[in-house]
């Protein structure tokens, strides 16, 4: 499974300017927590936030909540390609610009 650092490097989003990324992840964001899988996700991030805290304290939260949140944004990311696939298939890309 490929990983994705960010919004940037998921195929769907790849080609078009840093902006429009941004907005068509915002608007892929609502029908992707739809899915059990992805709250599934989240919750996980929260349990291991407070597992982390109660074994190392803040360090431990830290710790574990950066593994609890690649996690959800694996999954959110999994979940939101196909919504990306129909978004971007619907949005017309502008023909290159010419160089002078």
């Amino acid at each position: 499974m490929k990983v994705y650092w960010k919004i940037g490097d998921i195929p769907e989003l790849q080609g078009i300017p840093p902006a429009e990324q941004r907005e068509l992840w915002r608007r892929a964001q609502g029908p992707t927590h739809r899915q059990w899988q992805v709250w599934l996700a989240m919750a996980t991030l929260g349990a291991l936030v407070v597992i982390g805290s109660f074994l190392g304290g803040m360090l431990g939260a830290g710790l574990f909540g950066a593994i609890g949140g690649l996690i959800y944004g694996q999954v959110a990311s999994h979940w939101a390609r196909p919504h990306l696939r129909e978004m971007r298939a619907q949005t017309p890309t502008p023909p290159p610009a010419e160089e002078t």
